[in-house]
């Protein structure tokens, strides 16, 4: 599978993979991002964003994958929400 194939999420889960040796889940993977600054946690998002804006093919993998995508993304755009209530 070529980069441009990959999933952000399945981007970060590779990423954690080299790094620790174990694929993040979608919940390591929020843990995680709550530990990050502002400024890394805003620019994790427009990443993630920009990735879901290409086509989406009609097959039931690639809706899946990218519905999989969108709620991962709903839920870190969650926390920041979150955190920055809290003025973190």
């Amino acid at each position: 599978m070529s980069d441009d194939d990959k999933s952000f999420v399945e981007k970060l889960e590779e990423h954690s993979e080299l790094v620790t040796g174990n694929a993040a889940s979608p919940d390591e993977i929020a843990k995680n991002f709550a530990l990050y600054g502002l400024s890394k946690r805003v620019d994790i998002i427009k990443d993630f964003r920009k990735s879901l804006d290409g086509e989406v093919d009609s097959d039931a993998m690639s809706l899946r994958k990218y519905a999989g995508d969108v709620a991962q993304l709903k839920r870190l755009e969650t926390i920041h929400a979150n955190l920055r209530k809290v003025k973190r």
